[in-house]
């Protein structure tokens, strides 16, 4: 079968994708990636702040590719590459013509929101997908294709099986639908049956959220405490335009032809939709990433609204090749493509030298020499290495090894040379921590950023192996401890623990 050069196009394009994810340097593993392969390895139909899927994708993962950090990085980077095809196709439905679909597809693949999302093994990369994926099938029913309803209703079900977040994008639409000609969808049987097959993949989370109290709400108590009380309406706003960034040139035209175009009228739910979901993320104080799904209809009314307007050929292709330019110079914040002492310095000379401040302010609030993401990709190498050490000087037969965080624990878990997986209160790893130390074991292998009186008290020694050292490092200064000659039978301390954590893994 012969294949057009649009679609070889595209296809070179999705490669490279991949290949860019694939082949840059990593810095090492992203904290919450380390939770989520360890997560793999405790499969269940839920955990204390995501539902399972990662999870289940992080298990077939790691059977396939095992858990190098290579490894981590090829199911986003696949389904970046998708996400070219999945652009295509919405440029498809939505009639936007050869010129708009380059464009769209151009304006995707320059977004600095999805180099970073597209590189982690995280939910974010799998939510944007399956939002995404929605988009395209609610085009694809509201052009007459009837038969994507169940596809949407699989879709949709796997979304919230992957990010509660996805709920959003339903709850916005059925909101509007009964002010629209396509209320009508309420009395199609197709519809229904979409909504039994959505139900019926994402009830096993829900009764797994009854049998286990509810953390979901545990989790959006602490994250509101903690994390979304330092988010503010200029911040967001601003990340509104620095995420698709040279895309943003799409984004706007997109929003207002969505809005006003009559050759777009017949998909104006879509923004309506995507206007109750932001303003509802900016009233609540959502994390400025939480928008990401929303993006990719504004793109593509956005290639339409620049397709018409530029009249010949080799004007798409400069506009392209503008978009291209602009985003070179800010690439290092999207991704590491320098090892993080260059990438330090690139962030302090964005400040000193253009008084620019970006992308350094941790969920906490604080500004730090790297962005989050990754700081938090640094030392868990080094600190698995202390703790083989830590480990190789105890006797294994009377050892257990404790991280305060979940970070720590899953260096220990997946770069640890044959360690036991380490015990843990936090996160999901309270799920599977133990209620009783064996009576044999008599040291304690902690690791926290201080040892705290409570562990000081309890052993007649305590010898610091080392700790993590780059300063670049979130962790940096976190320590390996070797607890021993302990002054009750270790279940004390641990039963007291576990009095003071009772449910909450947080």
């Amino acid at each position: 079968m012969k294949v057009s050069k649009l679609t070889f196009g595209l296809f070179l394009l999705a490669l490279g994708h991949v290949l860019l994810r694939l082949m840059i340097p990593h810095p090492g593993f992203m904290r919450d990636e380390l939770l989520y392969l360890v997560q793999a390895r405790h499969l269940s139909f839920g955990y204390a702040s995501v539902p399972p899927l990662t999870a289940w994708i992080g298990r077939i993962s790691l059977a396939l590719f095992g858990q190098t950090i290579w490894a981590a990085k090829v199911y986003p980077a696949l389904l970046s590459g998708i996400m070219v095809f999945l652009v295509a196709g919405i440029s498809k439905e939505m009639g936007v013509g050869r010129r708009g679909l380059l464009l769209s597809v151009s304006a995707y693949t320059v977004g600095v929101l999805y180099f970073r999302t597209f590189y982690l093994f995280q939910p974010v990369c799998t939510d944007i997908f399956l939002w995404t994926v929605n988009w395209y099938l609610l085009l694809r029913i509201l052009n007459g294709h009837a038969g994507a309803w169940y596809l949407l209703g699989a879709s949709v079900g796997l979304g919230l099986l992957n990010k509660y977040l996805l709920g959003l994008q339903v709850v916005s639409l059925l909101v509007f639908i009964p002010f629209t000609p396509f209320r009508k969808w309420f009395g199609l049987r197709a519809f229904w049956y979409a909504a039994g097959i959505a139900g019926l993949i994402f009830i096993p989370n829900v009764l797994w959220q009854i049998k286990h109290h509810w953390p979901l709400f545990m989790h959006l108590q602490t994250l509101h405490d903690q994390q979304l009380v330092h988010v503010n309406w200029s911040g967001f706003l601003t990340d509104q335009l620095l995420m698709p960034f040279a895309g943003t040139l799409l984004v706007l035209p997109g929003a207002l032809s969505l809005l006003f175009a009559p050759g777009l009228k017949s998909y104006r739910i879509l923004i309506w939709a995507i206007l109750l979901t932001f303003v509802f993320l900016l009233l609540v104080n959502g994390k400025s990433y939480y928008t990401a799904g929303l993006f990719v209809p504004l793109i593509v009314a956005g290639g339409q609204w620049w397709a018409s307007r530029l009249k010949k050929e080799w004007m798409v292709w400069a506009m392209i090749l503008i978009m291209a330019v602009i985003t070179l110079p800010v690439l290092p914040i999207a991704l590491p493509v320098f090892r993080p002492e260059r990438l330090a310095a690139y962030y302090e000379r964005l400040e000193s030298k253009y008084g620019v401040d970006v992308g350094r302010r941790f969920e906490d609030g604080t500004t730090h020499a790297l962005p989050q993401d990754f700081a938090d990709m640094l030392g868990w190498d080094e600190l698995a290495n202390v703790a083989d050490k830590a480990y190789a000087m105890t006797d294994p037969g009377k050892t257990v090894i404790y991280a305060e965080n979940y970070g720590q624990a899953g260096a220990v878990a997946i770069l640890g040379n044959n360690l036991p997986e380490p015990l843990s209160f936090h996160e999901s790893y309270l799920y599977w921590a133990p209620r009783n130390i064996p009576a044999e074991v008599n040291t304690l292998i902690y690791i926290n950023d201080e040892l705290g009186e409570d562990v000081a008290n309890f052993f007649g020694q305590v010898d610091s192996v080392g700790q993590i050292t780059n300063p670049l490092a979130r962790e940096f200064g976190t320590r390996v401890y070797v607890c021993s000659k302990p002054t009750a039978p270790l279940q004390e301390l641990w039963q007291s623990a576990l009095d003071r954590v009772g449910d909450n893994p947080f």
